[in-house]
């Protein structure tokens, strides 16, 4: 893109995508717009509203069909005025306030005929009503007005080319070229029906034209390079983007190469007074250029390639008319494009939590990667005053954190009597300054986390890792350089990046969370010492039990059960209490060291690493909730409080009733897991991975409260409900939620048991914890078996459940408590899977461990879960369960059991020879359809086992799929199955 004082020069482009939303696919598609250096890009056949193009403004115009159009601009370029059509395939915008854009997808199809001629007619003309001088018009119109654009009978529209006189407007590839060339190529037909037209007064502007093959669609990418009026200038967004070091560059030659540059780079240290000078003016320079060029070669290598096969593409498509045999060679070359991309890919794209191995990208995944985007175009500021540009925005976010980070001078009176004072002879306080040592740097470096993004510097943590045995010795100088002297403010240089908060949909300052990034050999040294206090602090037992947050020897789980009991406590006493809760505003946000400093001082500590941070109490959020007996004798009044009938706590409603807190708990954690059971199940997952994504992600929200507070039967019921929902098979019959939480050696797919799991997290949170619950402790500890519950209030559910299931628990389990030994006690009075109780003969461990083979895929193996367990819809079964009316086939008219469908229906069984003679082809054991159903396959050897399975699997796919086609030529059955 250039400009100049009078236009602009931009590469438009139109391209029908297909409805893509696989990730190499999406990823294929920004490195074309990338190689072919397109500004504006118009695409048709959008599934996604959410679609986005890293680096351009996307507007997309989607309806229920999910059918629609989009138009991406690069950042910079001016546009304003988007409109949309109503049935998603229109899409216009102004371009510098002079040009029109328009971007359409006509309806496809010759029974479409009547539809396309409407829509040329009458919504086209609508929309382009208000003509502009300058206009251009791309898209996919599914039609021609010229034979010459297409080959056989082409598909005419009188009402497009009455539209383009009208218009005024011109075919930009008849006004540069005189070759015919198509942009839509089958084996036997051939048509240019992607194309752009501009107003008359744009010809002497049409710089170039020119059709390029794509790997992400069966259409051709049609490109112009055009001058466009440029009087109002643009402000290019040219931000210099932050450098990262990515791991893909961790390989054993570019390690070593780096090795003999660093002996080089330290000999340059006597040109510096200090190490850590030398580190931060040479070292860290250096070590950035080095794996630039590293990873400008890997581009290098990338790019031809990828380029060297686009060419091929390109040479495959202008012989396909001629050669229809083509076809087969262009979709090897597109399968060796997109995997070229997806291996390249794979190293700068860090894999979702929610993302399960072997699933295909959807929709879900792109609104999820969207939604952690921050890109900020307009700003709500205190006076509810909307801006736009990005100088405004900019300068209103500095200023509001340059406050926000600012000191406060506050009067220095406070003054921090300890009891504990750390002894002058104390080795660790006195060595708290000594010198860093390599093994500090290396624990610092093994505790810090993964997967973090890096500081302005761009080396992550794996940089450290990777090459620690070669920079250890000097890094070890760095850190004491950094001890023993000032700190220069470009190591403590950090960036802060703005994400969006929760629930929070309005676009003023507070809905997002400042994180600061900042350097991680800077971080490394923070660590260190932040590992010397608490080494302190735990010799000296400076932070008493009562405080469970930063205190190693106590946990989150303490505080709330002490709180809860001693709710009860007192209401069981008939005494009076009050709950506070305090809320610290802004609590982190401004720093003022000077009481900090002062009561370490008068703890003992070294005071090299005295500091002092003050945080300011807001009493306006402050919370109290009365417990106990309550009456208005009795109510405790304080006036700086707002007494409330409920508070929450790390997580966690109390109230002053134990039944009411489990409701207002449950509710609120159902609710969420209900939305996050909505979010996920119109994704498209297998059996497997669904019950790796319940056990990983969504039923990972219940644990928490579960070990807190008892979930009552609704409650349970509901969560077992929407588990239900959310297992249930798309294809196939549904599964007992207790076959499925069995493990796979017993027929289960390990998926964890709410039943079960939350009842043991209950009691095994409760015993351990035991201690710090004075008055529930009594009740547990004294449990008989059988229990005596009598005496345990009914007020207190929780301890009820606990008591009644605890008196049957093992001694060895009170010995050593483990949640894991209760839930696999729990576990094992779970019924067998019915299949097995109806075939008790059969080796089942052979067969469950066949099915569940890591060599097949995740579909093979959810597929031949549901055949062995009978789950595979035929008309049999779902006439008993009265789903249909009739049992037959539909087919033959016979009635239709489970092998008549896969093998004994006369329409059938052409494939089922056919699929034998395969098997027979490649060597493989042909055994009978009883052993494929129960596939023990004794005797046979793992590869070929494994071969056999996945070739029956795949014939089961395909006879059960409903869009199947029973007149299949051998070769085309041995393309699918093998």
């Amino acid at each position: 893109m250039s400009a100049n004082a009078n236009s602009l020069s931009v590469r438009i482009a139109t391209l029908n995508i297909n409805n893509i939303i696989n990730k190499t696919k999406l990823d294929s598609l920004q490195n074309t717009i990338r190689i072919l250096d397109i500004d504006i890009i118009c695409l048709q056949e959008i599934k996604n509203k959410e679609f986005e193009i890293h680096g351009f403004d996307t507007y997309t115009n989607v309806d229920d069909r999910q059918r629609g159009t989009a138009i991406s601009i690069k950042k910079g370029i001016q546009h304003s005025h988007v409109e949309k059509s109503l049935d998603g395939r229109l899409i216009t915008v102004m371009i510098n306030n002079k040009v029109k854009l328009v971007n359409l997808y006509a309806p496809s199809g010759t029974q479409n005929r009547q539809n396309r001629e409407n829509f040329f007619k009458f919504t086209l003309a609508y929309y382009l009503r208000h003509s502009p001088e300058h206009m251009i018009i791309a898209g996919d119109f599914n039609c021609v007005i010229n034979a010459n654009d297409a080959t056989g009978s082409a598909s005419l529209s009188p009402c497009l080319k009455q539209a383009v006189q009208h218009l005024n407007v011109e075919d930009t590839w008849m006004i540069l070229n005189n070759q015919i060339d198509y942009t839509y190529i089958t084996s036997n037909t051939a048509s240019r029906i992607d194309r752009i037209y501009i107003t008359k007064n744009l010809r002497q502007h049409l710089r170039t034209t020119n059709i390029h093959s794509v790997a992400v669609s069966d259409h051709r990418a049609y490109v112009i390079r055009i001058a466009i009026p440029n009087e109002t200038p643009n402000n290019i967004n040219r931000r210099q983007k932050l450098w990262s070091l990515r791991k893909h560059l961790f390989t054993t030659e570019n390690l070593e190469q780096f090795r003999i540059h660093w002996t080089k780079w330290t000999r340059q240290r006597k040109n510096y007074r200090s190490w850590l000078c030398w580190w931060l003016e040479c070292a860290k320079p250096n070590i950035k250029r080095f794996f630039k060029w590293k990873n400008n070669e890997y581009y290098k290598v990338f790019n031809h390639k990828y380029n060297l096969l686009l060419s091929n593409l390109n040479q495959s498509y202008n012989n396909l008319l001629q050669n229809p045999l083509e076809l087969a060679n262009i979709n090897r070359i597109k399968a060796e494009v997109l995997n070229l991309q997806k291996k390249f890919t794979e190293n700068f794209i860090k894999t979702s939590s929610s993302y399960i191995s072997g699933e295909h990208i959807s929709t879900f995944h792109l609104n999820e990667r969207a939604k952690r985007r921050t890109d900020i175009t307009k700003l709500k500021t205190e006076n509810d005053e909307i801006i736009e540009t990005q100088h405004e925005i900019q300068k209103h976010i500095e200023d509001h954190f340059k406050k926000l980070f600012s000191a406060e001078t506050l009067p220095n009176n406070e003054y921090f009597s300890s009891a504990i004072i750390i002894p002058m002879d104390c080795d660790i306080n006195k060595n708290s300054m000594n010198e860093i040592s390599t093994e500090e740097i290396y624990l610092a470096l093994k505790h810090s986390n993964n997967n973090r993004s890096p500081g302005i510097d761009g080396l992550p943590k794996e940089f450290f890792e990777y090459t620690f045995d070669v920079i250890h010795k000097e890094l070890n100088l760095v850190m004491n350089d950094i001890i023993l002297k000032p700190i220069p403010d470009k190591l403590t240089e950090g960036i802060i990046v703005l994400t969006k908060k929760n629930n929070h949909e309005e676009s003023n300052i507070d809905s997002f969370r400042p994180i600061s990034l900042l350097n991680t050999d800077y971080k490394l040294y923070n660590r260190i010492i932040k590992q010397r206090i608490t080494n302190i602090i735990e010799a000296h037992k400076i932070i008493p039990s009562c405080q469970k947050c930063c205190n190693n020897d106590m946990n989150i789980f303490q505080a709330l059960l002490s709180v809860k009991d001693k709710i009860m406590e007192l209401k069981q006493g008939n005494k009076t209490g009050k709950l506070i809760s305090f809320d610290l505003s802004k609590a982190f946000d401004r720093v003022n060291h000077n009481f900090l400093y002062s009561t370490m001082e008068n703890f003992g500590f070294n005071p090299d690493l005295v500091g002092n941070i003050r945080i300011k109490l807001n009493p306006n959020k402050s919370q109290a909730l009365d417990i106990g007996l309550i009456s208005n004798n009795t109510r405790l009044k304080i006036p700086w409080l707002h007494t409330t009938d409920k508070i929450k706590l790390l997580g966690i409603i109390f109230t002053n009733s134990m039944r009411l807190t489990m409701k207002l708990n449950w509710d609120v954690t159902t609710h969420k897991f209900a939305h996050i059971i909505w979010q996920h199940k119109n994704r498209d997952l297998t059996l497997n991975q669904k019950a790796i994504l319940c056990n990983t992600f969504i039923t990972s929200k219940l644990w928490f409260v579960g070990s807190i507070i008892s979930v009552s039967s609704y409650h349970l019921g509901k969560i077992l409900k929407l588990l239900n929902i959310f297992m249930r098979p798309k294809k196939n019959l549904r599964f007992s939620l207790n076959q499925l939480t069995l493990p796979k050696a017993q027929g289960g797919l390990n998926l964890l048991n709410p039943r079960l799991k939350l009842k043991t997290l209950l009691i095994n949170r409760h015993w351990i914890e035991r201690d710090f619950m004075p008055y529930a402790k009594t009740f547990i500890e004294n449990t008989g078996n059988p229990p005596y519950l009598l005496n345990i209030p009914s007020t207190y559910p929780c301890i009820k459940q606990i008591a009644n299931e605890i008196a049957y628990i093992p001694l060895s389990y009170k010995q050593e408590p483990s949640a894991k030994k209760i839930y696999r006690i729990a576990h094992e009075q779970l019924p067998l899977p019915t299949v097995v109780i109806k075939e008790p003969n059969l080796k089942w461990s052979r067969i469950w461990r066949n099915i569940n083979n890591n060599t097949l895929s995740s579909s093979e193996r959810s597929t031949y879960y549901a055949l062995v367990n009978n789950k595979i819809p035929y008309k049999e079964k779902l006439h008993e369960w009265k789903i249909v009316n009739n049992p037959r086939c539909d087919l033959c008219g016979k009635i239709e059991t489970l092998r008549h469908k896969i093998k004994e229906c006369h329409r059938i069984e052409p494939l089922y020879i056919m699929m034998m003679k395969i098997m027979n082809e490649n060597n493989l054991h042909c055994p009978s359809l009883e052993e494929l159903l129960r596939p023990t396959l004794q005797g046979v050897n793992k590869l070929k086992r494994i071969a056999t399975m996945k070739i029956f699997i795949r014939y089961i796919e395909l006879v059960t799929s409903q869009s199947a086609s029973l007149h299949m030529s051998l070769d085309t059955l041995r393309l699918y199955l093998v």
